[in-house]
């Protein structure tokens, strides 16, 4: 039941962030994919679908940044309320990972797959900060904390 739950929620804002922010703001997809946490929602909600456990452990970093990022970096106003929203979304979806495969015992798949995902997750601030403008970047982070409002 909270498999389902979780998926569902984490579709729907993720839907959500590509309407407004491809199809209304007109934001090019491939930023979008490279810089919105939307998609590491997507694929989360993909991995807890198909019980991939590997994948949960490797998008796990993404999550964590985001979500701490989002919860404890915006302001807590009204506007924001989709980058909350979120964020507390992502950390359950994280401490339900977590969760799931420590009572399961499986402490070397947690390590290697968070080892995985710190590596994807430094290459792609990487990308981020050498090959997409300041600019872009600034943008896209303004429209997502305040998604709801705009």
């Amino acid at each position: 039941m909270m498999k389902k739950i979780l998926t569902a929620l984490c579709l729907i804002m993720a839907a959500i962030s590509f309407y407004i922010m491809v199809g209304r703001n007109g934001t090019d997809i491939k930023l979008w994919l490279t810089v919105s946490f939307a998609p590491f929602m997507v694929i989360s909600a993909v991995a807890i679908m198909l019980n991939n456990g590997f994948l949960q452990m490797i998008i796990l970093p993404f999550l964590l940044v985001y979500g701490f990022g989002s919860v404890f970096n915006v302001p807590w106003a009204a506007e924001y309320a989709y980058a909350h929203i979120c964020g507390i979304l992502v950390l359950t979806v994280s401490a339900y990972s977590v969760f799931r495969h420590m009572i399961r015992l499986r402490f070397v798949k947690i390590a290697v797959g968070i080892a995985v995902g710190c590596v994807l997750f430094i290459s792609s601030k990487y990308y981020q900060r050498n090959y997409l403008s300041a600019v872009k970047i600034k943008k896209i982070t303004d429209i997502e904390k305040s998604l709801l409002f705009r």
